[in-house]
């Protein structure tokens, strides 16, 4: 009498095992893949984020001061200094200026450092102020240049303004 034993043999359970170690390395890097786009996308939201409120916040504060102060900014340069005569809500005269450290972007107001204009997640490569003269008309150009903290692939956006001070046209 012969028996047969039914079961798998050794190719196959190594064939098994192959299939299973692909199938599973190829669901672990499309997880990897995914988290990676999804933190890259979060990382140029925080820095559109962060354009967006610097150009609001420099064009209103353009937009309401009353003087350029030439003397105190630096123009055309890369980083540039804007310094700002305005005058506050209560009729005081007040002096904006801002101004690059590190890779940041930061605030003053009558010479009290307010703080970082900027999320710790996003870089300033560079900040260029161009000081606008046509007859009476006064204003600044804005090239920001910024890019996600930490990024070694060069994806460095620039945004661009225009502000007129209002007075001045």
């Amino acid at each position: 009498m012969t028996s047969h034993k039914q079961g798998i043999s050794m190719i196959e359970t190594i064939v098994y095992v192959a299939i299973y170690c692909l199938v599973t390395i190829f669901v672990f890097s499309i997880i990897k893949m995914s988290v990676s786009e999804f933190t890259e996308l979060k990382q140029h939201r925080e820095m559109n984020e962060t354009a967006v409120f610097i150009m609001e916040r420099l064009t209103r504060d353009i937009k309401s001061g009353t003087q350029i102060d030439s003397a105190n900014s630096t123009f055309d340069a890369n980083p540039s200094r804007l310094t700002l005569n305005t005058i506050t809500a209560s009729g005081t005269p007040a002096t904006v200026e801002y101004f690059v450290s590190g890779k940041t972007l930061y605030v003053k107001e009558n010479g009290t450092n307010i703080g970082a204009l900027m999320a710790s997640s996003t870089n300033l490569d560079g900040i260029i102020f161009n000081y606008l003269r046509v007859g009476q008309v006064r204003g600044v150009k804005i090239d920001l240049h910024l890019s996600p903290a930490g990024d070694t692939t060069g994806d460095a956006e620039h945004y661009y303004d225009t502000a007129l001070l209002r007075g001045t046209y």
